[in-house]
């Protein structure tokens, strides 16, 4: 486990929404990022707007997830039958 996450998600074209976390231990992750180097899409704006999420999607405290246990698709389709 990690001492600090944050979440952030982006549309990929014909992919849909996604979903990402970046974690470490020891300080915490910023809030904020600017990029030395130039990008076709990313900037600071982009990268703002992917860490903001709508009031309907809230943080659910999950367990650990992996090929051997897939515990992700086992809240998914507890989450369909609600």
């Amino acid at each position: 486990m990690f001492e600090h996450t944050l979440s952030y998600h982006n549309s990929v074209p014909s992919f849909g929404v996604w979903g990402f976390n970046m974690a470490r231990n020891g300080a915490p992750l910023p809030r904020s990022y600017d990029f030395e180097i130039a990008t076709r899409y990313l900037d600071r704006a982009v990268m703002d707007a992917a860490l903001i999420f709508g009031k309907d999607i809230e943080k659910v405290e999950s367990p650990v997830n992996s090929i051997l246990e897939p515990k992700l698709y086992q809240l998914y389709i507890e989450d369909l039958k609600s």
